[in-house]
């Protein structure tokens, strides 16, 4: 059946993220990697914080994976360092905002793995945490 709710976004998506036994069977990835405006979360917040409103009808712990893809050690030292610092406090803000909300989950990875890597890393923790995952959106 269709429901008409005067709040709706007309761009969201309406999910169901329980099976019918109450189960959660839905998580979210989304992926980072280094960019020069970094140390700034700002870009991560806005997605996180669009979820709910691009998608609809998620239960409140749905669990949010963040994963954090290391950079190319190319360049000089000194420009490694310096995006090597940035990348570091870029994750330390994450665990500052996100610690305390047990849906998020901020997975930084120690090697470039590029988008492909991150993604599988992120389905190997679901796999193994959220067996009852069914449903999976990249962001």
């Amino acid at each position: 059946g269709e429901s008409s709710n005067s709040n709706s976004n007309s761009g969201a998506v309406e999910v169901i993220s329980k099976d019918p036994n109450g189960i959660i069977d839905t998580a979210i990835i989304i992926t980072s990697s280094w960019i020069p405006s970094h140390p700034s979360t700002l870009m991560v917040e806005m997605v996180v914080n669009s979820i709910d409103l691009m998608i609809t009808s998620l239960h409140p712990s749905t669990p949010i994976f963040i994963t954090i893809d290391q950079f190319r050690l190319d360049g000089d030292i000194e420009q490694i360092q310096n995006r090597s610092h940035s990348l570091d406090q870029h994750v330390l803000n994450l665990y500052n905002i996100y610690l305390i909300n047990p849906r998020v989950h901020i997975l930084p990875f120690m090697a470039h793995s590029h988008v492909g890597g991150s993604v599988a890393k992120a389905m190997d923790i679901i796999e193994r945490h959220f067996p009852s995952t069914r449903y999976l959106y990249y962001l």
